[in-house]
């Protein structure tokens, strides 16, 4: 009678157990599975299933043409952008929601052999609202696509890259609305918003101001807002006193 009694507890303690374990299984899998909710200051300027559009670059180097093509992946969360330079392959995958960036792979052929590199970005926290993520001075082209020209306002790319520890406060990049502007590249005119990044730097950095561009990007008013130039005024490397100008762009009539 006793063992039957010790019996029947012990049955139910394994009930309410597994209860317990099924409940605390669910919330570990309901975490997993959870949705990280990043605010974003860009909007999606809608982008065109297969845009396509060649540039015209010149830099200290010389004078070399790009094309750009867009694709939406097949579950529509993304932009796939794909642009072919000189000796050069580059792939970017942009989030439709917030046109954060998500992966870049450059493709670098050389004699012999092609160089594939690769960058990722996870995002495990939010960011500050008006900072926006950038890995390189391509993705930022599209990027800046999804800028709030209708209501501008100051916003802060913070460069990702491998580098310990945290961004310096010694160095900002911002992005500034600078107005609106009619670009001529010869077969007509396109009216633009402008932009404009300044570099602020300080403490030891300032010693270095002079190696910074003067930095306008201008794009179309309208929608989607492709870029139609990309203007640097010194620098460094090959992005120093660099000017990119469309040549041709799909939607044009």
């Amino acid at each position: 009678m006793k063992s039957d009694r010790l019996l029947e507890r012990f049955m139910r303690f394994i009930k309410r157990a597994g209860f317990l374990f099924l409940f605390l299984l669910l919330l570990l899998i309901a975490g997993f599975g959870q949705k990280i909710d990043i605010p974003s200051p860009l909007t999606d300027p809608g982008i065109g299933n297969g845009e396509h559009a060649v540039y015209r670059v010149k830099n200290k180097r010389g004078v070399f043409v790009i094309e750009d093509t867009v694709r939406i992946s097949e579950d529509g969360r993304y932009y796939i952008i794909e642009s072919h330079g000189r000796n050069t392959r580059k792939l970017l995958k942009l989030s439709r929601e917030t046109m954060f960036p998500e992966q870049l792979d450059v493709f670098v052929d050389k004699t012999g052999y092609r160089i594939h590199s690769v960058k990722k970005l996870e995002y495990k926290k939010e960011l500050k609202g008006n900072v926006i993520p950038i890995m390189s001075n391509f993705d930022s082209e599209y990027v800046l696509r999804g800028f709030p020209f209708v209501k501008p306002k100051t916003l802060v790319m913070d460069f990702m890259n491998e580098s310990e520890g945290e961004r310096s406060s010694n160095f900002e990049v911002s992005v500034h609305f600078a107005g609106k502007e009619d670009v001529d590249i010869g077969s007509r005119m396109i009216p633009c918003y402008v932009l404009e990044i300044k570099y602020k730097v300080t403490g030891i950095f300032f010693l270095f101001k002079s190696m910074f561009p003067q930095t306008k990007v201008w794009y179309s008013i309208q929608k989607p807002h492709y870029m139609v130039k990309y203007e640097n005024k010194g620098g460094q490397g090959d992005t120093g006193d660099m000017t990119i100008l469309i040549t041709d762009y799909l939607g044009w009539k």
